[in-house]
């Protein structure tokens, strides 16, 4: 719990290996497969799409 993060206490951290970030990278509905395994319903079509977009752009190996 990050209590002193205003409207946002609790962050939930996870980590996918490169095959599956590029998988994820190339299909937004297979990121949203994984939130959706994992319990996380608080994204929509837009966050999917700014999330795939970096994970196609990021180095792998990168966190963000």
């Amino acid at each position: 719990m990050f209590r002193g993060r205003p409207g946002s206490p609790l962050r939930v951290c996870g980590y996918l290996d490169s095959a599956e970030t590029d998988a994820c990278s190339q299909d937004p509905s297979r990121l949203a497969s994984i939130f959706d395994t994992i319990g996380f319903s608080a994204y929509d079509s837009a966050m999917l799409t700014e999330v795939t977009t970096f994970m196609d752009a990021a180095p792998v190996g990168i966190d963000f």
